[in-house]
């Protein structure tokens, strides 16, 4: 019985079939061999057989598709999530990926540990669109201290995002969240300035950056509530 693997690549890699089973390889790694395949530059999915250990496979490679640039296109996926969901925040991305003219650099985000955090999220995704999950209840045990500030951009996306925390009342910003690289997440930040105990409304301003470009694509708001326990 022939196994379906899929990868999406992005159009520099279709502009030949030597870079394109290239970066296929590169990707599955050691163990697969490569059949021959039907190729042109302007397909936008490929289907390469191939075997590993005795097993036929089809290698479904799909041209990544643009995020469109108008307004509005930003879907959510919410789920609020425990209070004790809090992990210690022990190490910083090490490179910033775009400039700071164009996108901030990298502050909170870290790689997505995908057992531990996807599974307490909600996923949803239409294709074409940035999937950005959010927990829209940000919880600090005191005011001053670290809170729950999570946050996801799902490998698949492909594009940087960046957030801001505003209070909804006076606009006051919160919380800057840096660059979010395809791959990374959030999970705690420490606010602008201390907060007395309450539960306050509050809304994220999202931007997304092109990877490739590095310019702004689009932007989007997601409103959350902000609860200070002490």
């Amino acid at each position: 019985m022939t196994k379906t693997k899929s990868m999406t690549l992005l159009k520099k890699y279709f502009q030949s079939k030597e870079i394109l089973v290239g970066e296929v390889q590169k990707r599955l790694g050691a163990g697969y061999e490569l059949k021959e395949f039907a190729y042109s530059p302007e397909l936008k999915q490929v289907v390469i057989p191939a075997n590993s250990q005795g097993q036929d496979l089809a290698i479904v490679v799909k041209r990544y598709k643009k995020v469109p640039t108008f307004l509005g296109i930003l879907l959510m996926a919410v789920m609020i999530v425990g209070s004790l969901f809090i992990w210690q925040q022990s190490q910083l991305p090490k490179e910033n990926i775009l400039p700071a003219a164009l996108a901030p650099e990298m502050k909170d985000a870290k790689e997505i540990d995908k057992e531990e955090l996807m599974k307490r999220m909600q996923k949803k995704v239409d294709e074409g669109y940035v999937n950005l999950q959010m927990n829209t209840e940000v919880i600090f045990n005191q005011g001053d201290g670290f809170g729950t500030i999570q946050a996801v951009n799902p490998e698949e996306n492909q594009t940087v995002i960046a957030f801001d925390i505003f209070l909804a009342d006076s606009d006051e910003i919160l919380y800057s969240s840096g660059s979010i690289s395809p791959g990374q997440y959030i999970n705690k930040g420490k606010l602008n300035r201390t907060l007395k105990k309450g539960t306050y409304e509050a809304y994220a301003a999202v931007k997304m950056f092109d990877e490739e470009t590095q310019k702004e694509l689009n932007a989007s708001k997601v409103v959350l509530s902000i609860v200070v326990n002490s």
